[in-house]
């Protein structure tokens, strides 16, 4: 292996750490019905660019997640991206197993 493919795996690492604090933000609130499943969600461009602004703007850290703004606007474009490409789970299925 050389270093170059080193390089993606470290970033790939590092990147799936900082997505799964937004995955499980998500999660957590899908989980208490204050959010609609990802692949139903047409709010994602939106919020990327509040994330982004409030990056932007020093605040940083989000409160409810512990993950960093562009974290949360990472995840939101990659939700949108993976929707608009059609790597979506079938519907309608839960995680869970059970049919919604």
């Amino acid at each position: 292996m050389d270093k170059w493919e080193n390089e993606v795996r470290d970033l790939e690492a590092r990147f799936l750490l900082e997505l799964s604090k937004a995955s499980k933000d998500g999660s957590n609130k899908r989980k208490k019905g204050t959010k609609k499943p990802w692949w139903e969600d047409n709010t994602h461009l939106d919020r990327a660019e509040s994330h982004i602004k409030r990056g932007k703007e020093g605040t940083g850290i989000d409160p409810d997640s512990g993950a960093h703004h562009f974290a949360h606007a990472g995840w939101r474009l990659l939700a949108e991206a993976a929707k608009r490409s059609g790597n979506i789970p079938p519907s309608p299925i839960r995680y869970d197993g059970e049919r919604l």
